[in-house]
């Protein structure tokens, strides 16, 4: 929620300092983006304490989010895993312009300061930084998991898969109902997704019980395209034990073409999805970075991104 006025009220300025994890989908750049707002309408100048991207500032993949869908899971119209620190995400929210929920007077007048990190460059990821994680959530607790979140998040929303091995492994563990730990890794290899492995781990749990499941690996950093196995996780693709079809549905009334280019703007990869609800039904989400330069992506996001939307839900 964005604070009121009387919350504001007799502050010289909001202090931000919250440690995001690179996906569009976690709340913490939302929450920043609501907090901002309430603050530019009410005059309370904003500090934003900017800290590192776990994913690094160069691993871009996914498509961009469709202005309409705007939510409290996804607030600013860049691309799914979007290689960008929590300051640089205040700056394009603060300069330019439609990104803030505010009349563009207001965001004009607004202020905003970032502090900026030392030490950090956009090719370090998490490990290289030296410093210590900080669990952000329950289930973010380490790199690992950020890696995880990246990769399966969407891939375990309305889906049928779970995340997890039991309580432990949250987003690089992965489980179907009706589908064992090797039928599982069978399937996912037969998908040849690049810079992924799978393994089977067996765990027991608090209560002594054996458990098994799947665990996901990043086997090559480079060719990892981070939102490609949660597309893969779709209906078409899973066969259960007794020889049906898996799942009822990645999202109901869509399937994906999937385009990703490199920084580069080469095409690196075509995934077409085939459509379970008939070819008109398609929703086309196109990621380019076409030889744009890092720092354009905070004050020309729309330049930058574009993005292609045809759905026809009837």
């Amino acid at each position: 929620q964005r604070p009121t006025k009387k919350q504001l009220a007799g502050l010289d300025a909001l202090v931000i300092d919250l440690q995001d994890i690179g996906v569009r989908s976690y709340t913490f750049n939302v929450c920043m983006k609501y907090a901002i707002e309430g603050c530019f309408r009410n005059g309370v100048p904003v500090v934003v304490l900017d800290r590192p991207n776990p994913l690094g500032g160069l691993k871009v993949d996914g498509p961009i989010l469709d202005a309409d869908l705007k939510s409290g899971v996804g607030g600013y119209r860049v691309p799914y895993v979007h290689g960008l620190t929590i300051g640089e995400l205040a700056r394009m929210a603060a300069l330019a312009p439609g990104v803030l929920e505010v009349p563009e007077a207001i965001r004009a007048k607004g202020k905003l300061t970032v502090i900026p990190m030392r030490g950090w460059n956009r090719g370090m990821v998490w490990p290289e930084t030296g410093l210590k994680f900080v669990g952000t959530s329950p289930n973010i607790q380490d790199f690992a998991a950020v890696v995880g979140y990246a990769m399966v998040g969407l891939g375990c929303e309305n889906t049928g898969f779970t995340h997890g091995i039991g309580v432990n492994y949250p987003f690089r563990g992965l489980a179907f109902k009706g589908l064992t730990a090797d039928q599982l890794i069978q399937q996912l290899t037969a998908l040849k997704i690049p810079g992924v492995g799978y393994r089977k781990l067996t765990l027991t749990d608090a209560a002594g019980r054996v458990t098994s499941g799947t665990y996901v690996d990043v086997t090559d950093w480079n060719a990892w395209d981070p939102t490609q196995l949660s597309f893969e996780l779709r209906p078409e693709s899973f066969i259960d034990g007794n020889g049906n079809r898996a799942l009822a549905g990645l999202a109901v009334g869509w399937a994906v073409a999937f385009f990703s280019r490199s920084l580069q703007g080469k095409l690196t990869d075509q995934q077409k999805i085939a459509s379970v609800f008939g070819e008109g039904n398609i929703h086309y989400p196109l990621c380019i970075i076409k030889n744009a330069k890092v720092s354009d992506l905070v004050t020309q996001p729309q330049s930058v991104f574009l993005g292609i939307s045809i759905f026809n839900p009837h």
